[in-house]
């Protein structure tokens, strides 16, 4: 048997065959809750795991102006983290109005800041007012 496990809890998965004999059959497992008798019962079979995957290929695959390592994953700015640099420091802390603003990495303080949508206007006190 050739399937695919995907690395974590696995509530129900169905895995097709490409059997010895060419016909291709499919079966329904089920989760258990001693996943050290699943996994080694599945270690006898011929499975391909899947494991860490790349998190970048290119410099725009980071957000905020992270940069794509040699390793594939990216580097980010300081005053972002994550596997795409997609988090902001303080932004939670913040409360962007969404209808009219997001919060954005601030490069110079290092950490977020709420900015208007329209960029015509400046954020102050939760509202977007002319600059």
């Amino acid at each position: 048997m050739r399937g695919v496990l995907l690395l974590g809890w696995i509530t129900c998965w169905t895995v097709v065959c490409n059997c010895h004999d060419g016909r291709m059959d499919s079966g329904a497992f089920e989760a258990t809750t001693d996943m050290d008798d699943y996994v080694s019962d599945l270690l006898k079979e011929d499975f391909l795991f899947l494991g860490d995957k790349d998190a970048c290929s290119k410099d725009d695959d980071c957000k905020n102006k992270g940069s794509c390592g040699e390793d594939k994953k990216c580097s980010c700015k300081n005053g972002t983290s994550g596997e795409l640099c997609e988090i902001i420091t303080g932004c939670d802390e913040l409360k962007c109005t969404a209808d009219i603003s997001e919060c954005v990495l601030d490069e110079e303080e290092e950490k977020g800041a709420c900015q208007c949508k329209d960029e015509s206007k400046v954020y102050f006190n939760g509202k977007c007012v002319g600059k």
